[in-house]
């Protein structure tokens, strides 16, 4: 299995990982094969799982939406280890232009990053 450019060296990708599983869930494209696997088999068990990572998703990002509307412009994004789908940074028009976050990878893998304005 070749390695992407977003996983860094220090992640076992032959392993599953739940925040893989998560971005799966979401139908996201930062996972592996081991990952699909690790989740159906969590599915076997629990079918609405993804329907339950998704309203998660989604009450995020509405939560975003409306601390932007209300003037917050700073956003700590905690546990951002890998890019998942529809993340607090990414989409057009989920904060102002002068709103900024920082991400702090649970995992330690890339260190805390300024996001800079939104989509960065």
């Amino acid at each position: 299995m070749e390695r992407p450019a977003w996983a860094p060296r220090s992640i076992d990708i032959s392993v599953p990982s739940v925040s893989r599983m998560y971005d799966y869930y979401l139908g996201g494209s930062h996972n592996f094969e081991v990952d699909r696997q690790a989740a159906r088999k969590a599915m076997e068990f629990m079918p609405g799982l993804p329907k339950i990572m998704q309203a998660n998703r989604a009450f995020m990002r509405r939560a975003v939406r409306f601390a932007a509307a209300e003037g917050i412009t700073q956003f700590l994004d905690i546990g951002s280890g890998i890019p998942t789908f529809g993340n607090v940074q990414s989409g057009p028009g989920s904060r102002p232009g002068r709103a900024r976050d920082v991400r702090r990878p649970r995992s330690g893998g890339r260190g805390a990053q300024p996001g800079g304005t939104r989509g960065q």
